[in-house]
C-alpha cells in the first residue's frame, strides 16, 4: 500500500496531516474550553468533513465544466457541519453554500453543474443519516 497522507498526535488535542506527494501539512484539534470560552486552534474533523464534501463538489462540478467549455473559476464556499447532542457523537449534517460567480451560466448549464456536484464521491461515501443539504447561488 502506498501512503497519501501521514500524520502525528501532537498534543494538546491537536493533530497533524502530511500529504505526502506534496508535503503541504494540515492541522486539526477539538474544541477546547478555557476559561469560559470555547475555541479551536485549528479545522476540527468535523469541519475538515465538511470542507471536504465542499470541495469535492467543486472539483466534480470542474471536471464538468471543463468537459463543457464552462469556467467556475472563482466559486466559494461555505460549509457548517452539525454535531449530535446526543452519544454517540456524530455529524448528522453538513450544509454547503455554493456562490457562483456571473458567467452567464444558462440554466441548462445551473442544471448540469448542480447535478455534478450531488454525485461526487465524497457525497455518495457519506452515511446516508447525514443530511447533505447544499445550496446552489448563481449571481445575476
Amino acid at each position: 500500500m502506498s501512503t497519501a497522507v501521514s500524520g502525528k498526535y501532537l498534543g494538546d488535542l491537536l493533530a497533524e496531516a502530511k500529504h505526502e506527494a506534496s508535503g503541504e501539512k494540515l492541522l486539526s484539534g477539538s474544541y477546547i474550553e478555557r476559561a469560559g470560552k470555547i475555541t479551536s486552534k485549528s479545522f476540527t474533523p468535523a469541519e475538515l468533513c465538511a470542507s471536504a464534501l465542499a470541495m469535492c463538489a467543486m472539483i466534480t462540478m470542474g471536471f464538468y465544466a471543463d468537459n463543457h467549455k464552462l469556467d467556475i473559476t472563482g466559486t466559494t464556499f461555505e460549509a457548517t457541519p452539525t454535531m449530535s447532542d446526543d452519544s454517540p457523537h456524530r455529524i448528522t449534517k453538513i450544509e454547503i453554500c455554493l456562490n457562483f460567480p456571473d458567467k452567464g451560466f444558462t440554466d441548462k448549464d445551473k442544471t448540469s453543474l448542480e447535478r455534478a456536484a450531488k454525485v461526487c464521491p465524497i457525497h455518495n461515501s457519506l452515511h446516508p443519516d447525514i443530511e447533505q443539504v447544499i445550496v446552489f447561488n448563481w449571481a445575476k
